[in-house]
């Protein structure tokens, strides 16, 4: 992407300025002039480019819930939705119907550690596969960093397949291997209106073991989902992307208020 820069002068113009020099009330028509400009720029590139945008939840910072049974909490990618059931037994389920991922503490037997963070996938009727790997024979939820492409050409598994829900390894190892006490992004395609799409969602978790309390899990709690985006064409996304004209335009407006607050204050002084 090629910076854009402009310049604005602050001082009023005086006795000293050259008849061609522009007046600072020029100088702010010219800037907001080009902050629009760079503002239809952006909508345009975003029209043109329809089919090809990164759809971003926000920060939600919503905690998974290690207390309701096995409920978790359920996450629909592209609506934008979530819910907290109160109980498991896919109570979540009805309550959001195209949910696409359900974060919950496990149970206390199988190769897990007992009471860990798990990653359930909507297999029936939303298809969700996990971006994973392999820790000596089990596979896992792969914890990903910034920067890494997800899309067809990425390892993926059946969120319905055996083992595909684990995210910790044994007793919890962390240091990128699993999800003990880390924050990374978990790669995801799930089914869309269209078709399928890939997306990331932004895990934090922690290193707590023993039977869960009221305030805490197993190995991997306490968690929280911290947000979570797609890519609405079908198309790859790196872990992390988000959509950046908006901010682009936004802090252009927001360079030109500050420099017409300083301006009205120095003529209020004069």
């Amino acid at each position: 992407m090629k910076r854009i820069t402009i310049r604005l002068q602050t001082d009023p113009m005086n006795a000293n300025q050259t008849p061609n020099k522009p007046g600072l009330n020029q100088q702010l028509d010219r800037y907001f002039l080009a902050c629009s400009a760079l503002v239809g720029v952006a909508t345009l590139a975003g029209s043109q480019d329809a089919q090809a945008a990164i759809q971003w939840s926000g920060l939600q910072n919503i905690p998974i819930p290690a207390t309701n049974g096995f409920g978790g909490m359920y996450v629909d990618i592209d609506g934008m939705a979530t819910v907290t059931p109160n109980t498991g037994g896919g109570v979540g389920a009805g309550l959001l119907p195209g949910w696409d991922i359900n974060p919950y503490r496990g149970g206390a037997g199988g190769p897990n550690p007992g009471n860990s963070l798990k990653m359930g996938g909507n297999y029936a009727t939303s298809t969700t596969y996990f971006v994973y790997s392999t820790s000596g024979t089990n596979k896992i939820v792969t914890p990903l960093v910034a920067g890494i492409l997800i899309s067809g050409t990425s390892p993926l598994i059946d969120s319905g397949a055996s083992g595909a829900t684990r995210m910790i390894v044994g007793t919890g190892v962390g240091g990128g291997v699993d999800w003990l006490n880390t924050t990374n992004y978990m790669g995801v395609r799930f089914q869309g209106l269209s078709g399928p799409l890939f997306g990331w969602v932004q895990i934090a978790t922690g290193v707590t073991g023993g039977a869960p309390t009221s305030s805490n899990g197993g190995p991997g709690f306490p968690a929280r989902v911290i947000d979570w985006a797609y890519e609405d064409s079908g198309g790859g996304i790196t872990a992390g992307a988000v959509p950046e004209p908006g901010s682009i335009a936004l802090g252009c407006l927001a360079a030109g208020a500050a420099g017409l607050s300083m301006w009205r204050k120095r003529k209020k002084v004069a």
